[in-house]
């Protein structure tokens, strides 16, 4: 068995491919297996990884029709069999003793759970017009010194660092015990974009001993044609967060603790309901309406019941605010005219 199993989703990266493989392949922990999976790449991609396997048998090649990154994860871990598991973007960089000292880290502790930080860069082509987006990736990904070194159950750290606003929700920047994500209890939503907010959330509240760490291990690259940055459809976004959000409303241990509107799980839902508005206010106001009726009646009526509790939440979390903005109040109205367009009461918190 492996000690880790790196995960590489590759999608048209033939620009960066290179690099990101040098990285893992020349870390210190010698004993990994990396299984890269080109996930319908038009350009050069797929003759690169196959130059990198045949020079080092450690790698494993796995392809499939275009399906996001999330998707193309999916694939790779089932064929994965290390101990840990990393899902490594394909644009990224690993610093060399991040797998060994991450690995000891875990074993020492008995951890199923490592979270750690990222040094984030632009792209040369970028020039300056993303600095602003760089700089608040950096502050996201920075852990609070009050949570960072504490090992604690997985539930709890999700909560701990949902409360000190440090939770993200980077896939990349954490190594899994790969028993936790083949337990049966962890699940798929069928969505391209916008799955991390559910993965990461779940996997760590499935997590026995858990621990988040300053360390950045990970040179996060912020390019301008990434999925995050580039100038995509609002309405997929929109259609994608709902999935996900009724997925989460759905999960066991969530679904027992949104009783409470106060606790840091209620608060985590509605802040992905919020990114939900956020995309809807990014519609011309004439299509807004069908847009939003489109993405409603997609789902079945239990998630249809779940998406509309989460903005119903988001809704009494802007009224909370002693000087809401102009944004928060119109994504609250919006919350308001969804929740009439679904026609159903909601279940939780009014």
């Amino acid at each position: 068995m492996p000690k880790v199993s790196v995960i590489v989703p590759v999608y048209n990266v033939e620009k960066y491919l290179g690099e990101c493989l040098d990285s893992v392949l020349g870390q210190t922990l010698e004993d990994i297996e990396v299984i890269c999976v080109d996930d319908g790449s038009t350009d050069g991609s797929a003759a690169i990884l196959a130059d990198y396997a045949a020079k080092d048998q450690r790698i494993r090649l796995m392809s499939s029709d275009h399906g996001g990154a999330y998707m193309a994860r999916r694939r790779g871990l089932s064929a994965a069999t290390g101990e840990y598991v990393h899902f490594m973007d394909s644009d990224d960089i690993m610093t060399r003793n991040a797998y060994r000292e991450l690995y000891d880290l875990a074993a020492a502790k008995g951890l199923d759970h490592v979270i750690f930080s990222a040094k984030v860069f632009c792209d040369r082509e970028t020039g300056s017009r993303l600095n602003a987006h760089a700089r608040s990736l950096q502050r996201y990904y920075t852990i609070s010194p009050e949570v960072a070194g504490k090992c604690m159950g997985g539930q709890e750290l999700f909560e701990t660092l949902v409360e000190h606003k440090c939770f993200h929700v980077t896939p990349p920047l954490r190594i899994i015990r790969r028993s936790v994500l083949a337990s049966g209890k962890y699940g798929f939503p069928d969505a391209k974009s916008r799955a991390d907010n559910y993965f990461s959330a779940v996997t760590l509240n499935l997590s026995g001993l858990a621990c988040a760490v300053t360390a950045q291990y990970s040179l996060h690259r912020v390019r301008g044609d990434s999925v995050t940055t580039g100038g995509d459809a609002p309405e997929r976004h929109m259609r994608n967060l709902a999935v996900v959000i009724a997925h989460l409303c759905a999960f066991g241990p969530f679904a027992d603790r949104l009783h409470d509107c106060e606790s840091p799980t209620a608060h985590y839902i509605a802040i992905i309901a919020r990114q939900f508005t956020t995309w809807a206010l990014r519609i011309p106001s004439e299509q807004r309406l069908d847009a939003v009726r489109s993405v409603m009646s997609d789902l079945d009526d239990d998630a249809r019941a779940n998406v509309m509790n989460a903005l119903l939440l988001a809704v009494r979390a802007f009224r909370r605010r002693p000087k809401p903005s102009v944004r928060s109040t119109v994504s609250a109205l919006l919350s308001c005219l969804a929740a009439k367009i679904a026609g159903r009461k909601e279940r939780w918190w009014l």
